[in-house]
């Protein structure tokens, strides 16, 4: 057992975030539901510093970028064994669905805001040393995406426009397995995030 089949406690990220102001009733409110969840955050990092010494939520934002940004880059190229490298078991076949002879095009052109550890948990399955720890990660950033199908014509997106992405991405991490890594697990998406632009049909 390498990896859950679930988010345990996911974080619910707040309506408008980073768009309420502090000063407004609800920005206010937004703040202090912020603060309750954080307690329980940093106990779990301290959990996870009993299994990780150095671990660091600002130096864990620059390895969950670049596992991000590494599990894309091996999806778009299609080496799905390098992809099972930086995601998890519940994560692989999630992202791998409906690819099938389609050409995809991702680029990650920059970070509008750096990332932010914003939820940590740990928990055990089956006995109290087996612990995992799971970190969900702010990011907001802009990429562009274009999906084509198997005759090379464009289904989704654009390669020149780019899009401003908020998502909040959980990773997880076999604690109690010493060779242990972090990877990408999940990702969060909120009640109030509007939908996404469907495909465009290419056959009737």
């Amino acid at each position: 057992l390498t990896a859950t089949s679930e988010i345990f406690e996911a974080y619910i990220p707040p309506e408008g975030d980073g768009k309420m102001s502090i000063i407004s009733k609800e920005g206010a409110k937004q703040k202090l539901e912020f603060i309750e969840k954080k307690s329980k955050s940093y106990l779990a990092i301290r959990k996870i510093r009993n299994y990780e010494e150095d671990f660091d939520t600002a130096n864990f934002t620059e390895l969950a970028q670049d596992i991000y940004i590494k599990a894309h880059t091996a999806l778009v190229d299609k080496e799905k064994y390098k992809l099972r490298e930086f995601v998890t078991e519940k994560a692989y076949p999630e992202m791998i669905h409906n690819t099938k002879d389609k050409t995809m095009k991702w680029t990650f052109i920059k970070s509008l805001e750096p990332p932010r550890v914003v939820h940590a948990r740990v928990t055990t399955l089956i006995d109290k040393e087996n612990a995992f720890g799971q970190v969900t990660v702010r990011f907001h950033t802009q990429q562009t995406l274009a999906i084509y199908d198997r005759f090379g014509r464009l289904m989704h997106g654009s390669e020149i426009l780019s899009k401003d992405v908020l998502e909040y991405i959980v990773f997880e991490k076999h604690l109690a397995n010493e060779y242990g890594t972090w990877r990408l697990h999940s990702k969060i998406i909120p009640d109030w995030q509007p939908p996404k632009q469907s495909s465009l049909r290419t056959y009737k």
